[in-house]
């Protein structure tokens, strides 16, 4: 690669190339090959770092998984909801909407946990990856239920790679005396054992 200054061609590790555009200004480095003026110079216009947009206090953000204490309706039995942060109401960040979750077998709290949909036709919710049509919408609270960051049961977290609630968070609703569900003691032995090798 040739230095802006018309030095030698360098050899470079490519798998430590960052894909750029404008001389790798985006990024805030120089691009390949610079002197040591030019790159104090890039240094010195590094772009500042970018926070996500609505922070709780609980460090609850966007895209955020959490467990609420919400009573259960007519349609489900479950002891608790599951959703996926979507926003913040206005200012306050404290009220917030998400998404909500369901588990592909019913009432099967420790299985797979899928998105919600509603078709507008008949107002039925439904739990799958990807919706049915284009035109069922996202099951959300959003204009259904006023949730507070203070329903949220434990801490936030990502569904695991089989979509399922992680160990921790079980143990943790286990453990809710607010919420009347429970693991027996047998499955939190199992799920909990640290093996020693």
């Amino acid at each position: 690669m040739n230095a802006p200054n018309g030095s030698e061609d360098k050899k470079v590790n490519v798998n430590r190339l960052f894909l750029a555009t404008n001389e790798c200004e985006a990024l805030g480095f120089p691009a390949l090959g610079w002197n040591a003026e030019e790159l104090t110079r890039a240094q010195s216009t590094r772009l500042p770092v970018v926070m996500p947009q609505a922070v709780h206090r609980d460090n609850v953000v966007t895209n955020d998984f959490v467990v609420l204490r919400v009573a259960p309706d007519e349609h489900e039995s479950l002891p608790f909801a599951v959703g996926k942060v979507i926003g913040f109401e206005g200012g306050d960040n404290n009220k917030m909407d998400v998404w909500w979750y369901g588990p592909s077998r019913k009432s099967c709290v420790t299985g797979t946990w899928r998105s919600g949909y509603v078709d507008p036709r008949d107002n039925k919710r439904y739990y799958r990856d990807t919706r049915l049509r284009k035109e069922h919408n996202r099951y959300t609270s959003h204009g259904n239920c006023v949730l507070s960051t203070d329903d949220i049961v434990g801490i936030p977290f990502q569904l695991s790679n089989k979509k399922s609630i992680p160990k921790h968070v079980l143990r943790m609703i286990s453990k809710d005396e607010t919420i009347d569900w429970k693991l027996p003691d047998e499955v939190l032995n199992v799920l909990f054992t640290v093996r020693s090798f």
